[in-house]
């Protein structure tokens, strides 16, 4: 990333992030539909709506660790439709850690982690491709994202 660890702050950047900018995120797949942040003096919610492999998901992402160089945000009762028909819930962690590379570059982890409820879900999501889904949006939205907080950073 093109910004000093010391300039980044990723709790700052996700409470700015609008839906215009997630939606910015994934232009070519338009998976990004809507991205609403809650933030009062008792917690920090991310309510966001995305698209991946076809599969329509809702996440309130419930911040657990809200600090300059990690976050972590958990949504506890992510949902979706399984082949567009059969309603599904898990629990969708969200981190993001930077650590700093040299005095001017920082390094992004992004883990995106799916928990299912029952084996069987964790079985028919492997048989439909939702590991290849979710790399190829992985890899669709972080470099975006990486702009984004570069650009948070030499402005904040």
């Amino acid at each position: 990333m093109p910004a000093p660890a010391a300039r980044i702050d990723l709790a700052r950047w996700l409470r700015g992030i609008t839906t215009d900018e997630y939606v910015g995120f994934t232009p070519r797949s338009g998976a990004h539909k809507s991205h609403t942040v809650i933030d009062d003096d008792s917690r920090f919610v991310i309510e966001s709506v995305e698209s991946i492999g076809g599969t329509m998901l809702r996440h309130r992402y419930v911040a657990e660790v809200l600090e300059p160089h990690r976050t972590v945000c958990v949504s506890p009762e992510s949902r979706g439709r399984f082949l567009s028909a059969v309603p599904v819930r898990f629990r969708t962690t969200w981190e993001l850690n930077v650590a700093p590379r040299d005095e001017v570059t920082s390094t992004l982890d992004c883990r995106i982690e799916a928990e299912y409820r029952a084996r069987i879900w964790l079985l028919l999501s492997m048989l439909t491709g939702t590991p290849f889904w979710l790399r190829r949006h992985s890899r669709e939205e972080t470099p975006r994202m990486v702009e984004s907080i570069a650009t948070d950073a030499r402005h904040g």
